[in-house]
Formats: C-alpha cells, sequence, structure tokens
C-alpha cells in the first residue's frame, strides 16, 4: 500500500485552489475598493457638515479646508485627486488651490467634488460631488 498523493490527486487540487483564487481575488478587490468609495462618501457628508458650521460662523463658505479646519482621511487621499471646492462667495483676487469661484447668486451654495487618481486603484470609477442643494452625485 502506497502511502501520499498521486500526481493526479495534486493536479485536481492545484486546479481547484486556481478556480477559487479566480473568482475570489477579484470580489475582495471589488469589496476593497467599494470601501475605499465608501468612506470617500462619508468624508464629503462630513465637510459638507464642516461647511455648514462654517457658514454659521463667518458667513459664507470655505474655499479650502484649511480654511474650515478639517482634513480630508489618509485613506481618502491616497485614492483620490485634491479636493474641489466650488463656492459661490465674492471672488476673490487670488483664490486658494483648489478652490474655484463660481458666479455669485442670491442663494450662497458650495460643491464638493472628488476624482479618483488617473491610473490608480480607482481609475474608472465615477467623480463623486455634493452639493447641498441638489444632493449627492454617486
Amino acid at each position: 500500500m502506497s502511502r501520499g498523493f498521486s500526481l493526479i490527486e495534486l493536479m485536481i487540487a492545484v486546479v481547484i485552489v486556481a478556480i477559487l483564487a479566480t473568482i475570489a481575488i477579484p470580489s475582495y478587490r471589488n469589496h476593497v475598493n467599494g470601501q475605499i468609495e465608501s468612506l470617500a462618501q462619508q468624508s464629503l457628508l462630513s465637510i459638507s457638515g464642516k461647511q455648514e458650521q462654517y457658514f454659521a460662523d463667518a458667513r459664507g463658505y470655505g474655499c479650502t479646508l484649511g480654511e474650515i479646519a478639517t482634513a480630508m482621511p489618509v485613506e481618502v487621499s491616497d485614492h483620490y485627486d485634491a479636493i474641489s471646492i466650488t463656492t459661490n462667495r465674492a471672488a476673490l483676487a487670488s483664490p486658494p488651490t483648489g478652490c474655484v469661484v463660481a458666479a455669485s447668486s442670491n442663494l450662497p451654495t458650495f460643491t464638493l467634488s472628488l476624482s479618483p487618481t488617473t491610473g490608480g486603484q480607482l481609475d474608472g470609477f465615477d467623480v463623486l460631488s455634493f452639493n447641498p442643494q441638489t444632493g449627492q452625485s454617486w
């Protein structure tokens, strides 16, 4: 009586492991990417809340994260380009980097947007944006 595995048995086990890996790895990658995108969405909503607090104090929306005293989590900034904040407050002589001053209107507003880093892990994912009047776009 021989002990051990035959070559056929070993090859069958290798094929089964390969099939499972082919299914599991993309599924895991999609799960991780979904978690990163979810964290980015939560960050935009958190920054929106900070904008509202800033508005209550300064009577205008902030143009940069530094101005509203907040920061983007590292997990988000590693996979997304710098946040773009568009506001319609009075035009600034030289807007800070990342700030876009849109045409002024009667209703103060802002828009936050995040674009996935080109060539990064989330390449091909949609741009995330949030506007308090229209809601989220994701």
